[in-house]
């Protein structure tokens, strides 16, 4: 589903890409153009120098705990829309409160993990170890295909019906408001 344009489904609900996504595309980035041309220019950063040496352990950590979290949280979605197929009462609201919030504090830590991934990323890259770099190229794929399922996923959650007697029930509108919050907030207000 295209964030940029309203869904065929106009029964769809369509939330606008969060500004932290825009901005670590843009930190990703800038970060690694900065290390690509400290490396041209043979310069060198004491922070870099450090890293270096345990940057591909670090980094494959990181991809781990990464990867981790991820798995936990899909796991957790899945049961929730296995056992809860549609927003049908308070309780199913009450059950899907804690699954969003869980989410939106693991989207903290996942912010940091990528950032700390990207860095060591750059840093295993312009090593110049062949064997590390190609590892570290591969735990990148695998986690940007786990991350398009567990994108996928969250979709689901956040088109998960209401089942009410009208659009304009409470149920309705605290569900709206829970999967708002969820997309537009760095943490959950309920």
């Amino acid at each position: 589903m295209d964030p940029y344009r309203p869904p065929k489904n106009l029964s769809q609900r369509v939330f606008q890409t969060p500004l932290i996504s825009v901005l670590l595309v843009f930190l990703v980035i800038a970060l690694f153009l900065g290390f690509w041309i400290l490396k041209a220019n043979q310069r060198s950063l004491a922070l870099v120098d450090v890293l270096a040496d345990k940057a591909f352990i670090v980094c494959l950590l990181s991809y781990l705990a990464y990867t981790l979290l991820a798995i936990t949280n899909a796991s957790n979605i899945r049961r929730f829309l296995k056992s809860t197929p549609a927003i049908t009462n308070p309780d199913d609201l009450a059950r899907l409160k804690p699954v969003i919030r869980t989410n939106m504090y693991s989207a903290l830590l996942t912010m940091v993990l990528l950032i700390l991934i990207t860095v060591l990323t750059i840093v295993v890259l312009l090593g110049e170890q062949l064997l590390e770099s190609i590892l570290v190229m591969l735990c990148s794929i695998v986690v940007t295909v786990l991350l398009y399922g567990y994108g996928q996923l969250e979709q689901r959650l956040k088109q998960i019906p209401i089942v009410s007697d009208n659009s304009e029930s409470e149920l309705a509108k605290e569900t709206e408001r829970l999967l708002t919050c969820w997309v537009e907030k760095l943490l959950p207000d309920f």
